[in-house]
């Protein structure tokens, strides 16, 4: 419930010309709205627009029966109307009727107060909107007795976040928000993209050369087996999917000739049970949790109270925005990734290669998000949107970017990114961490998820003469990891 200033001549009985008059008719126009809190941002912004189209004259004849109405019983209800305790206030392209004088220009200097600053406020709060020199301007007029600053601003910050998500995602017919290029981004959800993409795969060549599974179409990654003549293969790092897991097991059965053995993480989300992986690999074991959200709730009921408070202090000096051509900001990320993995001794598998950066970043399906602080990046967040979900792939910031705590700020941005696109978000699992434990990360993922979902590590022998003779010949001994010959060779 607020008030709206409004500023109009289209009142009055119909026929009366009020266009020769100096000035406009203000009124202050009551205005209570039905919001439905469980909506998507998008739909929330669609019903308020649609609700506003509806209210005819945009409220200024209220005033008019309000105090100079002939029906005391409509006049009395009017006037006992509670007083909203927030003013909106928009004025338009204010500087539209200066560009067309020839007596006037623009100026930028103060003219003053337009109101007494010893008396008493109106309203505890009060909106003003221009547009001038095409940018909207927004100010917030407010008593320091009432409000704190650091308030004020927390609010100013979420505004703005919330108006560069909508600069960045025009609203269509459902609210579904295509990329600028559906190549590259959110494409059909039956489109290959992410990590089902070939590309995907080739991205990783330099661990192994991709093999097509032609009746589930995935990929895996061949190696050859150091001291031997024999190959083994692993899933593409760090999950694996397909089209068609009923298929799986067929493509499988054609590895035995060719392969000592598999190793592969399936993605969480996809559509298979234990009871299938079990029916495809001889070792399927739970291998970690991932922090998922479910976006069928508000995100503001999803993130915890810390965190929601973290991100709106971190929006006051860090915007967030979603890049369009995610491969032009490759230089960026592949500084920010080596700052990363330095700080986190990232080596192996993990430590991807500019090169793979660079085909992974044309992938369709991917969303990268960048933060900016005075206008110089200082971090950025990958994600791959498959079908209904979207898998975060890595984030990196720069020594300014932590002290600005930026990926508040962009975990904040990207939920309400996705809360209209996806149902569900995967921020990962900790690697050698407990989700239920108190290591930094977790606590960090744990707060922007509603639960956890099992991955599991699957592994099959193919030809187990050839695997227990790599395992001796390597005095693996008793060992978790699999395959056990090659225990120790990624960091």
């Amino acid at each position: 419930y607020f008030d709206r200033l409004v500023h109009s001549r289209n009142v009055g009985p119909e026929g009366c010309d009020f266009s020769r008059i100096i000035g406009c008719l203000l009124g202050y126009a009551p205005t209570l709205m039905k919001i439905d809190t469980q909506a998507s941002v998008g739909d929330i912004l669609h019903n308020v627009s649609e609700q506003i189209k509806h209210v005819g004259d945009s409220g200024t004849s209220i005033d008019l029966f309000r105090y100079l109405g002939s029906q005391p019983s409509l006049v009395e209800r009017l006037q006992a109307l509670p007083r909203a305790e927030v003013l909106f206030n928009y004025r338009g392209h204010v500087d539209s009727v200066i560009e067309r004088s020839n007596l006037f220009e623009k100026t930028r200097e103060i003219a003053g107060l337009d109101h007494n600053p010893k008396g008493l406020r109106q309203y505890p709060i009060s909106i003003v909107l221009d547009i001038i020199d095409d940018r909207l301007e927004l100010r917030f007029v407010y008593s320091t007795n009432l409000h704190k600053r650091e308030n004020i601003d927390a609010l100013c910050a979420e505004y703005t976040n919330f108006l560069r998500l909508f600069i960045n995602r025009p609203l269509l017919p459902h609210y579904a928000i295509p990329s600028v290029d559906t190549e590259k981004q959110l494409v059909t959800p039956t489109g290959v993209v992410g990590y089902r993409h070939p590309h995907y795969a080739a991205s990783l060549s330099e661990f192994g050369t991709p093999r097509h599974l032609p009746r589930s179409d995935g990929w895996i990654l061949e190696r050859p087996i150091p001291g031997t003549t024999s190959t083994d293969a692993m899933g593409c790092y760090p999950l694996f999917d397909c089209g068609d897991w009923s298929q799986l097991s067929a493509d499988l059965e054609e590895l035995q000739k060719e392969l000592v053995s598999l190793t592969l993480i399936p993605a969480p989300f996809a559509p298979y049970d234990r009871a299938l992986l079990e029916r495809c690999f001889d070792r399927v074991v739970h291998f970690k949790d991932h922090f998922v959200a479910d976006l069928s709730r508000p995100v503001e009921e999803i993130v915890k109270r810390t965190h929601r408070k973290s991100a709106r202090r971190a929006l006051r000096n860090v915007v967030v925005r979603v890049c369009t051509r995610p491969e032009d900001h490759l230089d960026t990320w592949a500084e920010l990734f080596s700052t990363l993995a330095e700080k986190h001794n990232i080596k192996g598998l993990r430590a991807f290669s500019k090169q793979a950066f660079a085909a992974q970043l044309n992938i369709p399906g991917m969303v990268m998000f960048e933060a900016l602080a005075d206008g110089a990046t200082v971090g950025l967040d990958l994600w791959y949107v498959q079908g209904d979900v979207a898998y975060g792939h890595l984030a990196a910031f720069n020594a300014h970017g932590y002290k600005l705590s930026a990926s508040y700020a962009t975990k904040w941005f990207l939920m309400h990114y996705f809360a209209d696109k996806v149902r569900w978000i995967d921020f990962g699992g900790v690697a050698g961490a407990d989700s239920n434990g108190s290591d930094g990360l977790v606590k960090f993922k744990r707060g922007w998820s509603t639960g956890t979902k099992p991955v599991y590590l699957c592994g099959r022998i193919f030809q187990p003469d050839a695997y227990n003779d790599l395992v001796e010949a390597r005095q693996a001994g008793v060992t978790e990891y699999f395959p056990a010959y090659r225990d120790g060779e990624f960091p």
